[in-house]
């Protein structure tokens, strides 16, 4: 039975129908409920082949068969758990689902359940309820982690996989000081050029559950502080993987802000402005203290412009933390560069539609349409010099997003799209602005929680829009 896999198929077929009843009990509204639930039975399945496998010493627990039961169980209690609690105008009635992750649930997720599988499984979820057992087991397996282990890009077969699968746990769960202090110093150590790019999304997500569930505090904020440090020292070292990095490094940087620590290293800061990190700098231009700001503005203070993507990106951002003025020629230089772009894309259409050859050209939004939206936000908070001028290219390239974004009261809200948000999720100073409209926030709010009712979401500016709608 162990060689032929026997056991394995058969339990896996079992798992199979025993998860879909699972799914039925939780989503039932029952009166009268009699025998064992469905969680209860696959668990006590599941955990008997576990041990099966560990007394006899069998060494096929990592085989793909078995990997595939372990997975499917997981899933199946995990969102069993976290099933809402089904309710009828009458008290009487109940829905069958498991209570709590416990400690054996754990134990799966973390050596079986494969990185993407897990993150992809909590995608959505927030304050999903752990056992005692289970947060003592998680706490312990944290501690004993290796800290002996060097940076290197292939240190650890072991112990790294792991740290990323239960900081995709702690960013799901109501999470205690005693265990992010543990997990924030874990992290500091593990941090290296091979992931530090790779999991900025996530490390923003543990870091924003950390912030809600009133984790940071001035005892812990010193660990933050050092993976800030740690973060702007690997992008110094390596510019060409800094692309994409400065919003987690003003995250970070607003964080310790929040508790007082202001960026103030010169030498650092003269890096960022002489190397190809002008962005970077002026992300974190907000949390710089005074005599940095006034380095930053007096060096930025006659930095022309170039026609380039990065250098629009950071105009952007520097008028935008007024670090330099509004400037009409740069604003000409985006919005004819994106205009350009929708001509091409307009003629590339009109060869499709009267050529008899099907081709299939790249017709996505061109990538200048950021910043025409970028250019639509400045406006709101009254830094565009040609108003005019930027409301004749939004009409011209026809793109809806900036449309909303520069008439966000005026907008016909029928054919608004829940996705645009993200555009300025987490701009403070825009939102705020277009919030004070109360038709604005109005629509906003009802085209969001509709959304929000049909899809599960994990995105941090959507979490900080929420908190603005629900003042």
């Amino acid at each position: 039975d162990i060689t032929s896999f026997d056991i394995s198929y058969k339990l896996i077929q079992r798992a199979y129908s025993t998860s879909n009843i699972v799914k039925e009990e939780s989503c039932t509204n029952y009166n009268l409920y009699s025998g064992v639930p469905a969680f209860s039975i696959m668990s006590r399945r599941i955990r008997d082949f576990f041990l099966f496998e560990h007394i006899n010493c069998v060494t096929v627990d990592n085989y793909a068969e078995n990997i595939q039961i372990y997975t499917l169980y997981f899933q199946s209690i995990l969102n069993s758990v976290v099933s809402s609690e089904l309710k009828n105008k009458s008290d009487n009635f109940f829905n069958i689902h498991a209570d709590c992750i416990s400690d054996f649930d754990l134990t799966v997720a973390l050596k079986f359940i494969p990185y993407k599988d897990l993150e992809k499984f909590f995608y959505g979820l927030s304050n999903v309820p752990l056992s005692e057992e289970a947060l003592s087991y998680l706490k312990e397996v944290l501690s004993c982690i290796d800290n002996s282990i060097e940076y290197s890009s292939d240190y650890s077969l072991l112990s790294e996989p792991v740290i990323w699968k239960i900081l995709v746990i702690l960013s799901h769960i109501n999470l205690s000081e005693d265990i992010f202090g543990i997990a924030i110093s874990k992290l500091n150590r593990f941090l290296n050029v091979s992931n530090f790019i790779s999991k900025k999304e996530l490390i923003i997500i543990f870091l924003n559950n950390a912030d809600r569930c009133g984790c940071i505090n001035n005892d812990l904020i010193g660990k933050v502080k050092k993976l800030f440090d740690r973060y702007v020292d690997i992008t110094l070292q390596n510019e060409s993987f800094s692309l994409g990095l400065n919003f987690i490094i003003g995250f970070l940087a607003f964080i310790c802000s929040k508790f007082g620590l202001n960026f103030d290293d010169k030498e650092k800061c003269e890096k960022f402005i002489q190397g190809n990190l002008k962005i970077h700098c002026a992300t974190i231009f907000p949390f710089m203290n005074e005599p940095l700001k006034r380095l930053v503005v007096n060096r930025f203070k006659t930095y022309k412009i170039q026609n380039s993507f990065d250098d629009f990106n950071f105009y952007c951002v520097a008028v935008k933390n007024k670090i330099i003025h509004p400037d009409s020629s740069v604003e000409e230089m985006i919005l004819s560069k994106c205009e350009k772009e929708y001509c091409n894309k307009k003629c590339v259409e009109a060869m499709v539609r009267n050529s008899s050859t099907i081709i299939h050209p790249n017709l996505q939004d061109s990538e200048y349409i950021y910043f025409v939206r970028k250019l639509c936000m400045l406006k709101a908070i009254g830094l565009v010099k040609n108003k005019k001028r930027l409301s004749e290219a939004v009409f011209r390239i026809k793109d809806d997003c900036s449309n909303w974004l520069l008439n966000p009261n005026s907008y016909e809200y029928k054919n608004f799209d829940v996705s645009w948000l993200n555009e300025c999720a987490d701009d403070d100073e825009y939102l705020r602005k277009i919030l004070r409209f109360n038709k604005c926030k109005a629509n906003i709010k009802n085209n969001l929680l509709t959304y929000l009712g049909s899809v599960k979401i994990d995105n941090y500016g959507i979490v900080r829009l929420l908190k603005y709608l629900t003042n």
